[in-house]
């Protein structure tokens, strides 16, 4: 399994879009995002007719740090937007009893216990090979990685030896 640590490799912006990429491939929904600046607790935002859902993406280091922002910032955001869901996306990895405080906080707006993605479960996702493809797009992850890279090469390596054998053998087949 991935293990990557999303404080140290992704600056916010692409953390947030790597959260966006994840949740919107196992949703199969598009999400909405906006420029840069106040965001009023929506880095993703996805609706239809009375259904709505935003995501929001959070990088921090300490649970402590995360949490008040939560309760004094996020919190009042969402009970203004009112979401039928709302999906939260932390770097960090979450205890139990800390994922129940956030529940607790987002009650009646995270409403499945996949709608608190953490660092784990992160990880977990990128680890599936479904979605390789959105790993291979945020290069910060895995360019310090030599395994990563090296399993990236011996793809570019493989892919040219067959394409150099096909041409080989339309050569021989046109003699």
């Amino acid at each position: 399994m991935r293990n990557y640590d999303f404080n140290e490799r992704l600056d916010w912006k692409p953390f947030q879009n790597l959260a966006c990429e994840i949740v919107q491939y196992r949703e199969q929904i598009h999400f909405q995002t906006f420029r840069d600046g106040k965001d009023k607790g929506i880095d993703g935002l996805w609706f239809q007719k009375e259904e709505n859902i935003i995501l929001q993406a959070k990088r921090y280091r300490k649970f402590t740090d995360l949490y008040r922002v939560l309760r004094d910032e996020e919190l009042p955001h969402v009970q203004k937007l009112r979401p039928k869901r709302y999906i939260l996306v932390v770097s960090l990895s979450l205890s139990e009893e800390e994922a129940e405080k956030i529940y607790g906080l987002f009650s009646g707006y995270i409403t499945r216990s996949d709608d608190l993605l953490d660092r784990n479960a992160l990880n977990r996702y990128l680890s599936d090979p479904s979605y390789h493809w959105i790993e291979k797009n945020f290069t910060g992850l895995w360019i310090p990685d030599a395994s990563i890279l090296e399993e990236v090469l011996l793809k570019i390596m493989n892919k040219g030896a067959r394409n150099r054998n096909s041409r080989e053998q339309r050569k021989a087949i046109m003699s």
